[in-house]
């Protein structure tokens, strides 16, 4: 959430603060790169039942990393001598590539949370879980704009693209270490798909798609 909310929001305050693009235009624009998340998941429902959960996890952080370095000002060089994009076109790849590995992430995390609830009346039973997930997601969409905007104001688009690293590497840190050595199972299976569907976060996004 918090990812999510800061690339939004930086990339519609840099293509209009910058890169002098229209309202209407960046719109658009933001439209369609949170569209780009419908391809993924088809793909996911698609290749779920290939690899584990874990793995699925892993690779979309990783993609995210890769999204958080077509943020810094040496990708914008490489795909301008490559692709002749401008740096308003490399700031739109880069949030293309990092949406839906952010939304996709989230969700297999969370439908993994929602498998390993404890026993009702505990303070991580499927309710109390929900309630803290909600608190997090909040708080993170809450903080993710204003840190974001602050760290381009302060440093630049470099030092948003190294924060937003930092955080999807810490993510993945955390769920390397107290996450993955506690699932009951991480065979490859139809599993995969089950947790996405089992997710809040992409149960939100079908209905909204719908």
């Amino acid at each position: 959430a918090f990812g999510v909310s800061a690339v939004e929001v930086v990339t519609a305050s840099l293509l209009e603060d910058t890169y002098n693009w229209g309202q209407h235009k960046i719109g658009i624009t933001i439209g369609v790169i949170f569209l780009t998340c419908v391809p993924v998941r088809v793909l996911h429902k698609m290749l779920g039942d290939k690899m584990s959960v874990v793995s699925w996890i892993r690779i979309f952080a990783v993609i995210a990393i890769a999204g958080c370095l077509l943020l810094d000002s040496p990708a914008c060089s490489v795909l301008n001598k490559v692709c002749g994009l401008d740096c308003a076109g490399a700031l739109v790849v880069a949030g293309t590539v990092l949406f839906p590995a952010f939304y996709m992430g989230e969700a297999l995390a969370v439908g993994i949370m929602h498998q390993h609830v404890l026993p009702s009346g505990s303070w991580f039973d499927g309710n109390h879980s929900q309630l803290w997930y909600n608190l997090a997601q909040g708080l993170g969409r809450f903080l993710g704009p204003w840190i974001s905007r602050w760290a381009i104001a302060a440093s630049g688009q470099d030092f948003f693209a190294l924060q937003q690293m930092m955080v999807t590497c810490l993510f993945l840190v955390i769920f390397e270490c107290t996450v993955q050595p506690f699932l009951r199972s991480t065979s490859p299976s139809a599993a995969g798909k089950e947790i996405v569907a089992a997710s809040p976060v992409s149960s939100s996004f079908e209905s909204g798609t719908r």
